[in-house]
């Protein structure tokens, strides 16, 4: 084992360890190594995820597509709050069956669910009333392309939805699943948090990746992150056909509007490493 990941794992035991364990809390992560319970965590806390973008949350009467629904809560919500169609849609196969058990668990028959890429989604041009990148957008592999699909199957005036935490956020977006540094991605070189995840207890799909014969060469094949920070999604947004309608910036413990003058959020470096959530509706 080399020095940094000794390191990592040891500091990584510290905090995990009360008293620092009650001080330095995660973020709200659910039960990743049962898929049903993992879903029924993600249903329960939709409602949570979609009262971030108010006024816009409304999805009576509206057809949805949940791009990177993963477990399918989220979309089973939609459903749930009246929404006419919702259409999910995920790279990973056995996310998409967990999804639709749930709904059949629900007994909901409104939402659908295919396996596919958010770069080039299955479905005609304006379609949707609206669409949800709810904790993707730093998963998608063409941040552009997707959005750009995106606007070709929403109807017009349709919206989209989307909320993510980037990369220089505490949380590393996503790293704190399994390593719970505040800001390791910064502390530790990514072939040191590779080996750390690798040699954690996972869930099946990391597991077969860790067993595979071939090393992964970087987060965003093992872990499916893009690195996506809050200046790429702003340039991601200015080359996009969409009209920003919100942007709120979630700064650990409290939440501020992009416009906000404080010295925290004007200063651009602060702002990439204190805020933990980008929460934005865009407008066809």
């Amino acid at each position: 084992m080399n020095v940094g990941v000794s390191t990592c794992k040891a500091i990584h035991s510290i905090l995990t360890k009360a008293p620092l364990r009650w001080v330095i809390k995660p973020p709200a992560l659910g039960d990743r190594k049962d898929m049903a319970r993992f879903a029924e965590w993600d249903l329960a806390t939709a409602g949570t995820c979609l009262s971030w973008f108010a006024p816009y949350d409304r999805m009576e009467d509206k057809s949805v597509l949940d791009v990177g629904c993963g477990w399918g809560g989220k979309s089973a919500f939609c459903s749930q709050l009246g929404a006419s169609f919702v259409q999910g849609i995920d790279t990973d196969a056995d996310r998409i069956e967990g999804a639709r058990q749930l709904a059949e668990r629900k007994g909901i028959h409104n939402v659908h669910f295919d396996v596919g890429d958010a770069a080039h989604l299955p479905y005609a041009s304006e379609t949707f009333d609206v669409t949800m990148f709810l904790d993707s957008m730093e998963h998608v592999h063409d941040p552009g392309q997707s959005l750009a699909e995106a606007h070709r199957v929403l109807k017009p005036e349709g919206t989209v939805l989307i909320a993510f935490p980037p990369y220089g956020s505490p949380w590393g977006g996503h790293l704190f699943e399994r390593i719970r540094i505040p800001w390791a991605q910064l502390l530790f070189s990514e072939r040191t948090l590779l080996n750390v995840w690798r040699q954690a207890d996972l869930d099946q799909e990391v597991q077969a990746l860790k067993d595979a014969s071939a090393p992964p060469q970087g987060l965003h094949e093992l872990l499916h992150l893009n690195k996506m920070s809050l200046h790429h999604f702003e340039e991601v947004l200015e080359s996009s056909p969409f009209s920003l309608r919100l942007m709120r910036l979630k700064m650990l413990a409290r939440s501020a509007p992009m416009d906000l003058s404080g010295k925290l959020t004007a200063n651009r470096i602060l702002r990439e490493h204190l805020v933990t959530r980008v929460t934005a509706v865009l407008q066809k």
